[in-house]
């Protein structure tokens, strides 16, 4: 099997809150007044960290991101629950949260996306990173919702690009079939709402392209905007 990769670096601002669950159904509402589509979302993060980082001090994480495409649901009783999408893997190099002045304001990340050629089984990619020489340091899963919001730019970009917010549970654990005591007892946790680009962005300006400063302002009016009290917007990420 032939492989090959191709990177590019740029970053990734994100913004976080949690959710009270009593504030679900308000906040989803308002939601979708402003989205373009929204779809389930189901996410495993496999996180390796370099043993051997090249620069002594700056550890660098791999993620091994594995995505279920959406499927359309069964209107059938009783059929669909075992049907799920087909899994899209990626790996991404990413950074620790940047800590100079300016990217105080929202958690951001550089990240340089890698295309692996030939390699779309789940195994290869492991061993892959293997032999890169990174070890696995913790999975997480994220199940919930994904909303796409339309960014107001007054000229089309030459790549599409919108803000997506996603509100999630997370958990160390696969996820299995609940009861329903474990359903009532996740259904009182508290969510995770993150939002970011869809696509990590430059500092400057590419061809036109939006901007890493640009894109923070549109972040911050979009929270501005929804105007639910209660919420706690913070660049503490995880």
């Amino acid at each position: 099997m032939s492989s090959s990769s191709s990177s590019s670096t740029s970053l990734e601002p994100t913004l976080y809150t949690l959710l009270p669950p009593s504030l679900l159904s308000k906040f989803t509402s308002h939601l979708s007044l402003h989205s373009i589509h929204i779809e389930p979302l189901s996410l495993i993060d496999r996180i390796y960290t370099n043993s051997n980082p090249i620069v002594k001090g700056q550890l660098r994480n791999l993620r091994f991101r594995s995505r279920k495409s959406p499927t359309s649901p069964s209107l059938i009783k009783g059929k669909g629950k075992d049907e799920e999408g087909r899994w899209v893997h990626n790996l991404s190099y990413v950074s620790a949260p940047l800590r100079s002045q300016e990217y105080s304001e929202i958690t951001t990340r550089a990240v340089i996306g890698l295309d692996i050629l030939g390699m779309e089984d789940e195994e290869d990619m492991q061993d892959f990173i293997a032999s890169l020489g990174f070890e696995h340091s913790h999975t997480y899963y994220s199940t919930g919702q994904l909303f796409h919001i339309p960014l107001p730019l007054p000229l089309p970009t030459p790549n599409p690009i919108t803000l997506h917010l996603s509100i999630t549970h997370l958990s160390p654990d696969k996820p299995h079939t609940p009861s329903n005591e474990n359903t009532k007892s996740k259904n009182n946790e508290p969510w995770l709402v993150q939002l970011y680009p869809s696509r990590p962005v430059n500092a400057v300006s590419i061809n036109g392209d939006v901007t890493y400063s640009d894109l923070v302002d549109y972040m911050r009016d979009f929270v501005d905007s929804l105007g639910i009290k209660g919420l706690d917007w913070s660049v503490v990420g995880r």
